[in-house]
């Protein structure tokens, strides 16, 4: 697939070389990336347990099967890696001798790991810098597409350019369906990619459109006719002072061997081609700032854009997009259940966040209100004396921000406190991966095992954030670092 007489270029910044690792370090990225290559290989089998059943029945021939991938090599694991990823979107260094100590942890359910930028640019080999960039190894991906009923080749290695707004356009060519012009009223804007079905016939040919731009976090770059154009951004500096490297991709899979200082007239061009398309595809005005890209005030009428929730359950897994967005603040549930009555099965959660990696949850066990908030694998629990009495009852736990960044929770049961306790620092986010009502699909502590499906009714829980001052600009720079994490 990689073109024979491909220069391999320098490492990436901040990369160092494996035998200047300690025996620590060694030992934690060899197991991240044991884990990676463990769930690729089961995410093979999963495709291949799909492609056996469309062999069994018969519809293998005429089904269109595409695997690819949305970016390079992630870098948000850091130069060491890391074991709790949301520890490392907080700016909290991994603890080496810790990560040892849970070294079997990893790739398990106790785990929300990433491996380091090492094992990111091996995995981008040998192309340059990773997911977020716009250098090879950021936006240079695999595309496997599979149709024996439209596509005579077997295995061979087609090497027009295509993008992935290309997928849409192919698939409905394939089907003959135009893509609508006006839905319920409203136009539509023109899709910008093109067909790649014509590549299905014919994989020399390259596509109908020879230009596509990239941007991301001030990172630009230009395909063109065989050649790239492509600037390095660092967040802060001057767009204008960036530097514009060019490569003629023909010749030059890596991006190793730069032109710019030969073709100083085609490197203008490209550039001012990129403009030009930049401000055809809305890309303009250039923002460098992740934090305030993806932390824009919420819209009225969105769901984080208020400070009280209320559900009434049944209610789905809830994705984090949706979820309270309390940050390191004080916050309120409550929750109006009828429990059973005595002798009955009682224990389930009402409310579980996050997983065993971090999180909070409010469940009944053994009959009485528990609240555990994990920071990182350290809980605290805070347990009511008495059992919950049969019937209607209104229960909650309230965090309140004493000073300082540090917490206290106190239960409650109709309203009146019956116990509390001292969290430590409050943590803007503890977990990327949601929350449930009535359930816990990924249990916050040990102390139950999903489902823990509460056996009672929840008539209503409202989830109520404390009133805040302006966000800090760490707050804007977290809420960034947790959605980078969440592509």
């Amino acid at each position: 697939m990689v073109p024979a007489g491909t220069a391999l270029p320098d490492r990436n910044p901040g990369v160092d070389a494996w035998a200047a690792l300690d025996e620590r370090e060694r030992r934690f990225a060899a197991r991240l990336q044991e884990s990676f290559a463990a769930f690729l290989e089961h995410t093979d089998a999963q495709i291949g347990r799909l492609v056996d059943f469309l062999d069994e029945i018969g519809a293998t021939d005429n089904t269109i099967i595409i695997v690819m991938s949305d970016n390079g090599a992630s870098q948000e694991g850091g130069a060491r890696g890391v074991l709790d990823e949301m520890k490392f979107f907080q700016g909290i260094e991994q603890d080496l001798d810790e990560a040892i100590e849970r070294l079997d942890d990893v790739g398990g359910p106790e785990s929300h790991s990433n491996y380091p930028w090492g094992w990111s640019m091996a995995g981008n080999t040998p192309l340059k810098r990773y997911k977020q960039n716009t250098h090879g190894g950021g936006v240079r991906s695999p595309l496997v597409v599979q149709w024996p009923k439209g596509i005579d080749a077997r295995g061979d290695i087609c090497g027009a350019f295509g993008h992935a707004i290309d997928i849409t356009p192919t698939l409905l060519d394939v089907l003959g369906v135009d893509a609508p012009t006006v839905v319920n009223g409203l136009a539509q804007q023109p899709m910008h990619g093109a067909s790649l079905r014509h590549t299905f016939t014919d994989p020399i040919d390259g596509l109908g459109r020879t230009t596509q731009y990239f941007e991301m976090f001030g990172h630009r770059g230009l395909y063109h006719d065989g050649w790239k154009a492509v600037a390095h951004h660092e967040a802060g500096a001057a767009l204008d002072d960036d530097v514009w490297e060019l490569y003629h991709l023909a010749s030059d899979y890596s991006e190793c061997h730069d032109l710019a200082a030969s073709e100083p007239e085609r490197t203008r061009h490209m550039v001012e081609r990129w403009w030009a398309e930049a401000g055809r595809h809305d890309v303009l005005p250039l923002d460098d700032r992740p934090v305030w890209q993806l932390s824009r005030p919420a819209l009225r009428g969105s769901p984080t854009g208020r400070s009280r929730y209320v559900y009434r359950p049944p209610v789905s897994h809830l994705p984090i997009d949706v979820c309270p967005p309390h940050g390191p603040r004080g916050f309120t549930i409550v929750a109006t259940i009828d429990v059973p009555e005595t002798g009955n099965e009682t224990d389930g959660a009402l409310l579980n966040r996050g997983s065993g990696n971090g999180g909070y949850a409010m469940f009944v066990l053994g009959g009485h209100l528990v609240f555990d908030l994990n920071r990182f694998h350290h809980h605290t629990q805070v347990r009511s004396p008495r059992p919950l009495p049969a019937g209607r009852v209104r229960v909650g736990a309230s965090v309140h921000d004493t000073g300082a960044g540090l917490g206290v929770v106190t239960i409650s049961i109709d309203d009146l406190a019956v116990a509390s306790a001292e969290l430590g620092p409050l943590m803007r986010t503890l977990s990327s991966l949601g929350m449930d009502i009535g359930r816990a699909n990924a249990p916050v502590c040990s102390d139950y095992v999903a489902p823990f499906i509460y056996p009672g009714v929840i008539r209503e829980l409202v989830f109520e954030i404390a009133p805040t001052a302006v966000p800090t600009r760490a707050d804007v720079e977290h809420v960034a670092r947790v959605e980078m994490g969440v592509q």
